[in-house]
């Protein structure tokens, strides 16, 4: 299917038509040669809503491919229940931060706001809570699949019959990019990974640090990635299966505390991201 999200949010931000004009005039400059906007709130205030909001895109992103600029990605049928599971996590996450902000936070930062704005400040600026609670929303898509075979209108059977041959060809280009997409995912990963890898110098001598040293995120998103490749495999290519049970078999089995500690085990899996990402290269070139 088609998935598509899609965020409002309240950026806290309002023009102020006089102050500029007042600086285009002291800096003698056109009347539309600057535009000022006022923070209405301090940026940190918004925060965590706009880090609920990045999780709710990282959570799509993750389980989708790209599809058309339409604002839909394909969601394989493997990784539904999956992403449907995160996402009323995500979209729970966001609907509180928006609620604690509106309800706890900006009236205080209300009645702080002619202390922080000076002469700044007016007090229409600010629009009712429940209207800025409204500004925070989020909205799922969801369509089938496009297939020419289902296309009707009343006109020649040649007539259809191009447009059909377009909309399968449309598919087909779609199709190749998300592919194009899930491979450039596992050249991001591996190629990270023998970076990091091979940039890992360990503390020989009490009190020295170590050099290049990589969190446990290193191997945390290629178990991530591993996890939802196989439904990534829209056209079933044997290529990227079996790059999917080395990525699993190779990479996946050592955490990174094992490999900060493993000079051999470090070296062997550096290795082995090195002839996936090798692999995934020659798809992209």
């Amino acid at each position: 299917m088609l998935r598509g999200v899609r965020i409002s949010m309240w950026d806290g931000r309002k023009h102020d038509r006089a102050i500029s004009d007042e600086v285009n005039r002291a800096k003698g400059a056109a009347a539309d040669a600057g535009r000022f906007n006022k923070a209405l709130v301090p940026a940190e205030a918004l925060k965590p809503v706009q880090a609920a909001a990045g999780r709710v895109r990282a959570v799509h992103a993750r389980y989708t491919l790209p599809w058309t600029d339409n604002g839909l990605d394909i969601l394989p049928a493997a990784a539904v229940v999956d992403y449907d599971r995160e996402m009323r996590a995500a979209r729970a996450e966001f609907e509180a931060a928006a609620d604690v902000f509106c309800n706890m936070v900006f009236p205080g930062l209300l009645l702080s706001a002619p202390a922080r704005l000076g002469d700044m400040f007016r007090a229409s600026d600010y629009p009712d809570a429940s209207e800025i609670r409204d500004r925070f929303s989020m909205r799922v898509r969801t369509l089938n699949m496009p297939d020419a075979r289902d296309f009707r209108v009343d006109m020649s059977d040649a007539q259809a019959r191009a447009i059909r041959a377009e909309l399968e060809a449309e598919s087909r280009a779609a199709l190749a990019e998300a592919m194009e997409s899930a491979w450039q995912r596992v050249a991001d990963v591996c190629g990270r990974m023998v970076e990091r890898l091979n940039a890992y110098k360990p503390a020989t001598m009490k009190g020295e640090k170590s050099e290049g040293v990589f969190r446990d995120s290193l191997v945390e998103n290629v178990r991530d990635l591993v996890a939802v490749l196989p439904a990534f495999n829209l056209t079933n290519d044997p290529t990227l299966a079996d790059v999917s049970e080395r990525m699993r078999a190779e990479l996946c089995k050592a955490d990174a505390a094992e490999l900060r500690d493993d000079v051999a085990l470090r070296e062997r899996t550096a290795a082995a991201a090195a002839e996936i990402h090798a692999i995934a290269s020659d798809f992209l070139a």
